[in-house]
């Protein structure tokens, strides 16, 4: 298995098959993206293999130390960041619901992770976790690296067994579930959701409001309590890093990229890439 030390792990490279990917990650390595308030299809799990680590879901921060696990539940929205600025090393399981079986015995029993929308994650510190979950998780890991024949199916049957691991402390006392909030938390999604949909045209802080059906101010509120960002810094870090990824993936005029995604003046975008990213969009390409 691969040396797992932080000073020695260089990237966060994916190892994955359609349904299910892995990510051995730090805060010097994640992606931007995971820095950003999202969510997606996927469930997703975070297993802390040395350090502390700070996930945020709605207005919750919870910090993961080592040997802790978080599942967080499809379409909850989270970001993490580093605690405290101190590295940490951690593992990412991403796992979309078409991997589980459509089994009308299973069924009821994925019912939890898959479709109940008043929970957002479950939490699990060292002392409450399974038994055996860390060497169950590297064991996925290792096979998603390695591709031995029939991976997929020994994958497969690893993320049954930890969901047959974890349905048990569902409903314990001592286990921490998070469960979605109300309005706030929708209306602040929709406005979220605008500004992915629309980064490459004009908007103002009156659009975004709009799309959250209240106030410049109620709007200015939330963007703060969700996302600890202004409306405006989190859509021009949102038209970064799509820049950042059209940069690495394709052979477009730096011109071009920054219209693309929203920047009118291309002055403008390369002040705000270059403080994001410590080089500037042409150095981007050369690294």
């Amino acid at each position: 298995m691969k040396n797992m030390n932080p000073s020695t792990t260089g990237n966060s490279a994916a190892v994955s098959f359609s349904e299910l990917r892995m990510v051995l990650d730090s805060p010097k390595t994640q992606s931007h993206m995971h820095e950003m308030a999202h969510w997606h299809d996927e469930l997703e799990g975070i297993y802390v293999l040395t350090g502390s680590m700070d996930f945020y879901l709605d207005d919750r921060k919870l910090t993961l130390s080592s040997g802790d696990f978080l599942l967080i539940t499809s379409s909850a929205m989270h970001y993490s960041k580093a605690h405290d600025e101190k590295d940490s090393l951690f593992l990412r399981l991403f796992i979309h619901p078409s991997l589980f079986s459509a089994s009308e015995s299973l069924h009821p029993l994925l019912l939890p992770f898959l479709e109940d929308r008043d929970s957002e994650f479950l939490l699990l510190r060292a002392e409450k976790n399974p038994e055996n979950l860390k060497d169950l998780l590297l064991r996925m890991h290792k096979l998603l690296e390695t591709r031995p024949a029939g991976f997929p199916l020994e994958c497969a049957g690893l993320v049954h067994i930890l969901l047959a691991r974890l349905y048990p402390l569902i409903h314990q006392s001592d286990v921490i579930m998070g469960t979605h909030m109300g309005p706030d938390v929708e209306a602040q999604r929709r406005m979220i959701a605008y500004i992915r949909k629309n980064y490459p045209e004009k908007i103002t802080l009156a659009d975004i409001a709009e799309a959250g059906l209240m106030s410049r101010s109620k709007c200015c509120q939330l963007f703060k309590k969700y996302v600890n960002r202004t409306p405006m810094d989190f859509l021009n870090t949102y038209r970064l890093e799509m820049s950042l990824r059209l940069l690495k993936e394709t052979e477009r005029p730096i011109s071009d990229v920054s219209l693309s995604c929203g920047f009118t003046s291309q002055s403008y975008f390369t002040k705000l890439f270059t403080e994001r990213y410590h080089m500037t969009p042409s150095g981007c390409r050369k690294k």
